[in-house]
């Protein structure tokens, strides 16, 4: 790359001031703006110190930005798609974990009364060959549309049917609240 970039008309030669002006004025994306002020500044004829200076960049920055708008051309006020990581569990893989996890533990081979994390990673692991931590476990269960519910204890010493039928009886049905001036009582 070198350093000497073309000023004013011969940068963008087939894009006005007034048509960058409107595109930076109209761009949501504020990362794309400063992309578009950028080339803004370089067609009116400013030296890259001044566009650095004035943009809050690094001078080597100003001068990859420029670079892609000579190559690309106003397509380079916006971030190129990045792919990311590779799934490890195609469409179909991931229907029939969910179906598997709607049907009971037992039929999965499990001796459990729900299912946890490490179960589910254990299961992807012997249906498909893939191996995943219990954490991001809970985030293929939630993207599978899962939720995580906690099993409570029960009290031991719940009262039956007949205590709480004999506990109402003796219970009071009116109650006395104290009343405040100019404030009625329930």
């Amino acid at each position: 790359m070198s350093w000497n970039l073309p000023v004013e008309e011969a940068f963008l030669p087939h894009v006005s001031v007034t048509h960058l002006k409107k595109l930076a004025a109209k761009e949501p994306n504020a990362a794309a703006r400063v992309r578009l002020l950028v080339a803004l500044h370089r067609k009116q004829g400013q030296r890259m110190d001044a566009i650095a200076v004035s943009v809050s960049m690094h001078r080597r920055s100003v001068q990859d930005i420029l670079h892609r708008f000579m190559e690309r051309g106003l397509k380079a006020a916006k971030s190129a798609p990045k792919s990311g990581r590779k799934k490890l569990l195609t469409g179909v893989q991931l229907k029939h974990i969910k179906n598997r996890l709607v049907k009971t533990l037992k039929a999965s081979g499990f001796e459990r009364d729900f299912w946890n994390s490490k179960m589910v990673a254990e299961l992807v692991r012997r249906e498909c060959g893939v191996k995943y931590t219990a954490r991001h476990t809970t985030r293929l269960l939630s993207k599978l549309g899962f939720s995580y519910k906690k099993p409570r204890p029960t009290n031991p010493r719940k009262a039956n049917l007949g205590e709480i039928i004999a506990f109402k009886k003796k219970r009071v049905e009116g109650c006395w609240l104290p009343s405040v001036k100019g404030v009625q009582s329930l």
